[in-house]
């Protein structure tokens, strides 16, 4: 029995060294798997946090390389542009004008802004476009400069408030109607590509009538002898009626004509375009002064509503001549002058 037992114990004891060993066994292959478990989620969380690295150094330096294009100077700020009035009237043969000023706040000496002035409707045959250009009136702190007639810029001296004043001009045209131009801010500032100004464009309408008709009753006309005293009313050598005799010199003026067309009222229709045509003897010519102008003819027309003196020249054909000047089919005011030639033969009468 005693023997039976100690067998027993012993074959336990044995058997629990087994065991133990076992369990060692087991333990250390269950360490060496969690460590292996464990190396294995390190080297996974290390590579993430490589990988999160890498990402957050790549969106910084787009960060810095997004700072790095910012352009050296801004752009101008609270840009205005204005006109002084938004229409006009104005009649053939005469120019519209209006002022334009453009105004904004400068970063840098260089944020030039530019004005474009463009004809967006017009009466059918028109051929004049508008231009800008610097103002005989007003003022302004900054002098535009004008790239073409159609294109202003405005480049301030000095960073900081800026103010541009142009004039807008509709040249003259022989078209009456309506004429509407648009006037486009843009703004370049230095060292960056043209950007979107805060100022909206504007338009400037423009209505064009015909010109006022002068009227006979209202219109004078002056006559002075030669090329050198100026025609003028009052009893110094000047006559706006009465007919005057010149000696026979073929090609040498004798007389000046100085017309002022007026309408009813009387204003004067300074936009009038005069004709004259002479019958009998002689030739004339049209001048803006009293120089006169090579061309001569017998039946002229003016160029242009400033041509208000009317030269006379003999063309070596004695005879009495009347000029007759009209705008249009409106006779103005008539002039006679008499040429003469030298004396042939002296007849006695008793009385």
């Amino acid at each position: 029995m005693i023997s039976l037992l100690t067998s027993f114990l012993h074959r336990v004891r044995i058997h629990g060294g087994e065991f133990d060993a076992s369990a060692r066994a087991m333990h250390r292959k269950a360490a060496l798997e969690n460590v292996s478990l464990a190396t294995i989620e390190r080297k996974t969380m290390s590579t993430k946090t490589t990988i999160k690295r890498v990402a957050l150094v790549a969106v910084a330096a787009m960060g810095l390389g997004l700072l790095s294009v910012v352009p050296s100077s801004a752009v101008p700020q609270s840009d205005t542009l204005s006109l002084a009035s938004a229409s006009n009237n104005a009649t053939i043969n005469t120019a519209a004008t209006v002022l334009l000023t453009q105004s904004f706040i400068a970063p840098s000496t260089g944020d030039t802004m530019s004005v474009t002035a463009s004809l967006i409707s017009s009466p059918s045959g028109n051929t004049v476009l508008p231009t800008l250009s610097a103002p005989t009136t007003g003022s302004s702190n900054t002098v535009p400069t004008f790239p073409t007639t159609l294109t202003a810029n405005v480049t301030p001296a000095v960073a900081g408030a800026t103010t541009g004043v142009m004039t807008v001009t509709l040249p003259a045209t022989t078209v009456a109607g309506v004429y509407v131009i648009r006037l486009t801010p843009s703004a370049a500032p230095a060292g960056s590509a043209v950007v979107t100004p805060n100022a909206a464009a504007v338009t400037w309408t423009v209505t064009v009538g015909n010109a006022a008709t002068a009227t006979s009753s209202d219109t004078t006309s002056w006559l002075a002898d030669g090329s050198v005293t100026t025609p003028t009313a009052g009893p110094t050598g000047t006559d706006a009626t009465a007919g005057r005799s010149y000696a026979l010199t073929s090609g040498v003026q004798v007389a000046t004509i100085l017309v002022t067309p007026n309408s009813a009222g009387p204003v004067a229709a300074t936009s009038a375009i005069l004709t004259a045509t002479i019958s009998g003897p002689g030739t004339m010519s049209f001048s803006t002064s009293m120089t006169p102008v090579a061309s001569t003819g017998r039946a002229l027309t003016a160029s242009s509503s400033a041509y208000r003196y009317i030269d006379v020249y003999s063309d070596g054909t004695a005879g009495a001549s009347t000029i007759t000047i009209s705008q249009g089919s409106t006779v103005l005011a008539t002039e006679t002058v008499t040429f003469y030639g030298a004396i042939a033969s002296i007849v006695t009468t008793v009385v």
